[in-house]
């Protein structure tokens, strides 16, 4: 197969992403003067930077449709498996380790059962299968749930693409507002029900969590990011022209999601699970097709080299603010940051992060493909 133009734009947007799901966690909001509307601004897009993984799992779909048009026989398979294990694993073990620490730190070992469940707890997350329960969601290296999630779009999109292949483009569409529907309706109803990110009981936490992390729930924006990318690919192969007013229409979708997220209070599971991603997937369409100052921006050498390393950016997140904290407090607690050692926090996770890529993604990714005969995906910003 014909390896296909890298959609550079694609990959600098990565970095935007990852660089919002960080400041979400890490930038102290008590700094933050709301009565300044440049600091409520900021407060109001900070807040939702979790949105970041819904961009993340939209953009994979994408990807991974455009560059994986066939799925013909087993061995077609087990290449895409082994590619995605050799993209992914390396680093998110990498990350497991670096995280111990902290997780040792604040685990008890009274007895031997606590020493059996905090080893079950790192078995299930080296297994990446920790998005599965709520309690080990969040277990030692919190991001780490959405790469469990990650595998299993991995596992089942060879069986699924083949299918939506056969769809026509206007039910591709039609199919695409109905996983937006799937992915929005458990996290509505509880929503409707009283839920929040604040509940109150255990029962509603569990269910929260059980919203919030289970990768079954999340397959929809992978799938709407699937099915935009295959709509792009047909429109790709049949030469058809860039209409020009979508790029009007994408600004617009833009800024109905920033308006919604300073205009309302909208409940973190809706906003998790995929409320906007239909707009994301529409977004992406158009940087991949746009030759705009925008989408310029973003194929700049030095941003598609802070693309490749977001997914560093992410996975590492967690376990450098442990050890940052640790550095600066003498505690492996992890605690909001005011600006001057957010940006130092920051300037040291992408460094490491950029060198990450360098020197131990791609050379591992490079040992294991070659070693198990996985073919190199040609995927844009190798999400």
């Amino acid at each position: 197969m014909a390896r296909k133009p890298v959609l550079n734009a694609l990959t600098g947007i990565r970095f935007i992403a990852a660089l919002h799901v960080v400041l979400f966690h890490y930038l102290n909001p008590a700094r933050l003067d709301l009565a300044h509307p440049a600091h409520y601004a900021t407060y109001h897009l900070i807040r939702y930077g979790y949105v970041g993984v819904s961009v993340f799992f939209v953009l994979s779909g994408f990807v991974l449709a455009y560059n994986y048009p066939f799925f013909d026989t087993r061995a077609d398979r087990r290449r895409f498996w082994r590619a995605r294990f050799a993209r992914i694993y390396p680093l998110y073990l990498a990350a497991l380790l670096l995280s111990l620490p902290i997780f040792i730190s604040y685990t008890q070992f009274g007895s031997l059962f606590d020493v059996i469940k905090a080893g079950g707890k790192v078995g299930i997350e080296a297994a990446l299968l920790n998005a599965w329960t709520p309690w080990t969601s969040c277990g030692i290296n919190c991001p780490g749930w959405s790469l469990s999630a990650e595998a299993f779009f991995y596992v089942v999109f060879p069986f699924i693409i083949p299918a939506f292949r056969r769809l026509g483009s206007r039910r591709l569409l039609a199919l695409a507002a109905g996983l937006w529907g799937m992915a929005v309706i458990l996290p509505f109803l509880y929503t409707l029900a009283g839920g929040s990110v604040a509940a109150d009981t255990h029962g509603k936490v569990l269910f929260r969590d059980v919203i919030r992390f289970t990768p079954l729930l999340h397959l929809p924006q992978f799938l709407i990011g699937a099915v935009t990318g295959l709509l792009y690919t047909r429109r790709q192969a049949n030469g058809t022209p860039f209409w020009k007013p979508s790029r009007g229409l994408a600004a617009l979708a833009l800024g109905v999601i920033i308006w919604a997220m300073l205009r309302f209070e909208i409940e973190y599971a809706l906003v998790n699970n995929g409320l906007f991603a239909p707009l994301f997937a529409f977004i992406l369409f158009v940087l991949a097709r746009d030759s705009s100052f925008l989408t310029q921006i973003f194929s700049r050498r030095w941003m598609m080299a802070l693309g490749e390393a977001s997914y560093a950016v992410y996975i590492l997140q967690y376990p450098l603010a442990g050890w940052f904290a640790r550095i600066r407090q003498g505690t492996w607690i992890a605690v909001k940051l005011d600006y001057a050692p957010l940006l130092v926090y920051t300037m040291l996770l992408v460094a490491l992060s950029v060198a990450s890529y360098k020197f131990l993604e791609t050379p591992t990714r490079r040992w294991i493909i070659s070693r198990f005969g996985a073919k190199a995906p040609s995927i844009p910003g190798k999400v």
